[in-house]
């Protein structure tokens, strides 16, 4: 049956921002799981000369705004200005700064809901996450796999994709041999190293999410020691041969068949 449910006020600063949440963990939850509400949806009055802390969660944000405008900031390119009767779509790990020129009411919708835990909101002081200063993604591919969807002029997706959900990255090239030999060591063909940007993928229209790291497969992911604690980037989608996405390919070689391990062939700097 239809479930009419009323709003909570969960912040209320005067002259600043006052939030009532309708669904979420601090108001109405009607699904979930062990790990909390699978969504929360607001709605926010903020008035102009407010600005969030720098912040990046660890959940897909959708909002709508229906007054005034929005001004997200963003290490990797200009801020973003959301007008009324407009959307922005924030995906996980994106580190942003919400700032209001002008008073401003606005509906974001989190997925999963919002709660203070997986905000990550930065305290003053303190650095900004470690994936947030990498603009390159790197992924490897099986070069037969590569080659036939360039040959063909297909978008390239990895065997597990179906399991997974998305395309598996590394931001960090100092972890990518690592990776490999964690995931792909018993994989006998030979491997290239796929290099990609940020803004590359998001000209393409190509989701790009910081998430924690994930098992590729049935391979189990990467613990805490080996993954440094960083998120990882996950690619929604695959990669196309074309359209200037990818800007480089890198050889992977193992220089034994004895021992499997993969190393990268030329040294690739963090960016």
């Amino acid at each position: 049956m239809p479930r009419v449910v009323n709003p909570v006020t969960v912040v209320e600063l005067p002259g600043k921002v006052a939030i009532n949440e309708l669904f979420g963990g601090a108001s109405c939850a009607p699904c979930g799981s062990a790990l909390g509400p699978d969504i929360s949806l607001a709605h926010v009055k903020a008035k102009a000369g407010f600005a969030e802390d720098w912040q990046a969660p660890a959940f897909d944000e959708y909002v709508l705004v229906l007054k005034g405008s929005v001004t997200i900031e963003h290490a990797h390119g200009p801020p973003a200005v959301v007008a009324a009767g407009c959307g922005v779509y924030l995906a996980k790990g994106e580190r942003v700064r919400w700032v209001f020129k002008e008073d401003a009411e606005y509906v974001p919708i989190c997925l999963p809901a919002f709660s203070p835990a997986n905000v990550f909101r930065e305290e003053p002081g303190h650095p900004p996450p470690v994936h947030d200063s990498h603009t390159h993604i790197y992924h490897l591919v099986q070069k037969p796999l590569w080659e036939a969807c360039k040959a063909k002029g297909e978008t390239y997706y990895p065997p597990t994709y179906e399991v997974d959900g998305f395309t598996h990255a590394t931001a960090d090239p100092s972890f990518l041999i690592g990776v490999a030999n964690h995931f792909y060591k018993t994989t006998q063909p030979e491997w290239i190293c796929l290099g990609m940007t940020r803004a590359s993928l998001a000209a393409a229209q190509i989701t790009l999410k910081f998430e924690d790291p994930s098992p590729v497969g049935t391979t189990q992911a990467l613990n805490q020691e080996q993954s440094g604690g960083q998120r990882f980037p996950h690619i929604y989608g695959g990669i196309p041969p074309t359209g200037g996405v990818v800007f480089e390919e890198r050889p992977v070689a193992s220089p034994t068949l004895s021992s499997g391990s993969l190393y990268m062939a030329t040294h690739l700097r963090k960016h």
